[in-house]
């Protein structure tokens, strides 16, 4: 009877996590399949939402890129946010660094300047 309950409340469970794909006060819309895998949420309401159309295809190929005046290419950017986050963890990592040297000294001084523990 304890199994019977237990599985019981497991299928339940499962239920009610699958069923809570929005929250209170929305609808799933959109997205493909019967489960509308890659929808979103929108508020319920009377008003039916408008299907997204698909942009039409340029007749052109515009997958060259396009020189803009005064502006910096995507990878001169790129590169320059790496090299600042290598800088980062690097400052980081000498950081930490002195700070374990620091409290590594400070032991050897308490360990030096403490009393000598009495003779018996």
């Amino acid at each position: 009877m304890k199994k019977l309950m237990t599985a019981l409340l497991f299928a339940l469970g499962l239920v009610s996590v699958s069923a809570m794909a929005c929250p209170a006060g929305e609808t799933l819309t959109g997205g493909t399949g019967a489960h509308h895998k890659g929808g979103t949420c929108v508020p319920k309401s009377g008003v039916a939402m408008p299907k997204a159309t698909k942009a039409a295809k340029p007749a052109v190929n515009t997958s060259a890129p396009v020189a803009t005046i005064g502006a910096a290419p995507a990878s001169v950017d790129s590169a320059a946010a790496k090299k600042a986050a290598k800088e980062e963890q690097k400052a980081k990592k000498a950081a930490d660094k002195a700070a374990k040297k620091a409290a590594k000294d400070a032991k050897k001084v308490a360990a030096a300047t403490a009393p000598a523990a009495p003779a018996k």
